[in-house]
């Protein structure tokens, strides 16, 4: 393991530990993944540039955003965001489709932007890898408002993706398709 690599390991050690103590210390008012992402843009190639980006770091980082998400869908119990929940947080989707659209175009028209449909997209994404422990820390996880933000995150993140896929696929829209309604079909099952 080269310096860099070993460096940035004991960072991300040092705030695993850290984070969470600091979210205790302020009695949840920050959540420890809230912290978690600021110290790690703090040390990053981008502010102090304490962490270095290596092949092995990369790696890691992809298996911690896997687990994320996986702890998220978990998480996620569908009995209670399926119906009025997950329409409505559907439809407030699309509503935040056509805002995004209109966002990205005056971007893309005055030079700020190259591309519509990113920008809309990244517009209407959410991350409920890190709402769901926030809702879990404070408890509102099994409220009515926690199965609202469920809703909300599931289709956050579930349609830009099916919309990323179908739009930006170097493959044919009816192939993509039929590989979507497949897999939408497996997970269902």
């Amino acid at each position: 393991m080269d310096g860099d690599t070993a460096q940035t390991l004991t960072l991300i050690a040092l705030i695993a530990v850290v984070a969470p103590l600091l979210a205790v210390a302020t009695r949840g008012r920050i959540p420890g993944i809230v912290l978690e992402i600021a110290f790690g843009i703090i040390i990053g190639p981008q502010v102090l540039a304490w962490a270095a980006v290596t092949a092995s770091i990369d790696t890691i980082a992809g298996i911690g955003l896997a687990f994320l998400f996986f702890t998220a869908g978990l998480e996620m119990d569908l009995e209670r965001v399926r119906g009025r929940p997950l329409r409505q947080a559907s439809l407030a989707w699309f509503a935040s489709l056509l805002l995004g659209l209109a966002v990205a175009t005056v971007a893309v028209a005055t030079g700020f932007a190259i591309s519509v449909v990113l920008i809309a997209l990244a517009l209407t994404t959410t991350a409920i890898g890190t709402l769901v422990p926030m809702l879990g820390d404070s408890g509102d996880l099994s409220t009515p408002f926690g199965a609202r933000v469920l809703a909300i995150g599931a289709a956050g993140e579930f349609l830009p993706l099916i919309a990323v896929t179908l739009l930006l696929s170097e493959r044919s829209g009816a192939t993509t398709a039929v590989l979507l309604i497949t897999f939408a079909a497996i997970a269902v099952g």
